[in-house]
């Protein structure tokens, strides 16, 4: 717990590396409106990327219950009737972030998704295991899940 500062700080470094200050500041926010316009006409199928541990998976929830469920769901009813969604999940209870970058590493990752979610990390700390850990590892699973979200930053939920 002494070091969550240190994880929302490592996000932010994350996620701003490579932005000047100019294109931080030529940025704009973009607040959803609470009903979106709705694809009508396009027959799409969207592939969803869910890596994490307990949290992607739901453990002790119903299959519908599952955060990449309810995801899936939820972006369903905003697309036509005519879209589908592949969703794959790689996430455990109880891995680390070694344990997520071992299974990475053993599946045949594709580099197109359109949305990557990453989930992970509570587990290194709950294990005790050594921050520089989290530190290294983190950012190697933010930049698989962009590689794999069509090397767009854009595409991934953290």
């Amino acid at each position: 717990m002494k070091h969550w500062w240190i994880f929302f700080v490592t996000i932010l470094i994350v996620f701003s590396c490579g932005n000047t200050l100019e294109e931080e500041t030529s940025q704009e926010i973009t607040i959803p409106e609470d009903n979106p316009i709705k694809e009508t006409n396009i027959k799409k199928n969207l592939k969803i990327l869910s890596l994490g541990d307990s949290y992607t998976i739901g453990e002790s929830v119903c299959v519908k219950c599952k955060f990449p469920e309810q995801l899936k769901d939820s972006l369903l009813k905003e697309f036509s009737s005519e879209t589908t969604i592949d969703l794959k999940v790689i996430a455990r209870t109880g891995w680390t972030t070694t344990n997520l970058i071992d299974a990475i590493d053993a599946e045949n990752l594709t580099a197109d998704y359109d949305l990557v979610t990453l989930l992970i990390g509570v587990n290194n700390q709950y294990q005790r295991k050594d921050f520089s850990i989290y530190e290294s590892e983190f950012p190697k699973l933010v930049n698989t899940a962009i590689k794999a979200g069509n090397n767009d930053k854009k595409n991934i939920i953290v």
